[in-house]
């Protein structure tokens, strides 16, 4: 692979899940919900068309959850995993007010997209009939949250 090349992103099909399954478990998250249909994941490819990296959305009215970033270590540090965290978001648009996350090990990596530390116990709304909120990350995880602006200019779900 040469890291130069920028991997491709498309939606991925149903077809593909077992594909996000098993990047998702190579890289030690866990894959509970990915077949779930709650949302959609993406898949970057390279260019022999091997997947290299995946992320999920679930939308849950004005929050949507960011899910099961994964990215080969081989395509780390070249802007794989921040075009495809770009492109959930943007799938997001402006029904998305909050987008959430949490993360046992990637705080920093997200800080550094605009997410924010939250509270886990300040998290609200529906966001938290996820299954990945409820019962997949530990409470150890970090809760993240992009406020993004609404309809009236401020930030946030209301």
């Amino acid at each position: 692979m040469n890291r130069n090349d920028r991997a491709t992103i498309a939606v991925a099909d149903p077809s593909e899940l077992d594909e996000v399954e098993r990047l998702v478990t190579r890289v030690g998250l866990p894959t509970g919900g990915i077949r779930a249909g709650k949302g959609r994941f993406w898949l970057a490819r390279d260019g022999d068309g091997r997947v290299v990296g995946c992320v999920g959305l679930e939308p849950y009215g004005a929050q949507a959850l960011l899910r099961s970033l994964a990215v080969d270590p081989s395509y780390r540090g070249v802007g794989t995993g921040r075009a495809l965290v770009e492109t959930a978001i943007a799938e997001a648009g402006s029904q998305a007010e909050e987008i959430v996350l949490l993360t046992t090990t990637a705080r920093a990596y997200f800080a550094r997209l605009g997410f924010g530390v939250m509270n886990r116990a300040d998290l609200r709304g529906p966001v938290n009939a996820s299954e990945e909120v409820a019962s997949l990350c530990p409470d150890t995880a970090t809760v993240m949250v992009l406020a993004r602006p609404r309809a009236d200019g401020r930030r946030g779900a209301p």
